[in-house]
């Protein structure tokens, strides 16, 4: 395979969120999120797939632009120099 680009989403349940926030602060950041009532790796990566199968661009850049929505690119706001 001559490339391949990541993308990382953060799973956690509502339970993990509200202890979170009482440990840290009165405020949580949710981007890049999947939230789950429960944990479920079936559920997870259906969700992921579901999500997946919704997305359709002309071309490579423009998907991976689409998927960064929901997970994080390492790619995103990338510049490449002339």
């Amino acid at each position: 395979m001559p490339g391949a680009d990541t993308f990382d989403v953060f799973v956690c349940t509502p339970d993990w969120l509200s202890e979170k926030v009482e440990d840290d602060s009165a405020a949580q950041w949710g981007r890049h999120l999947l939230i789950v009532k429960e944990y479920d790796l079936g559920a997870v990566v259906r969700a992921i797939e579901e999500m997946i199968g919704r997305i359709s661009a002309a071309d490579w850049p423009a998907v991976a632009v689409k998927l960064s929505r929901y997970a994080a690119w390492e790619f995103e706001d990338y510049k490449m120099e002339a």
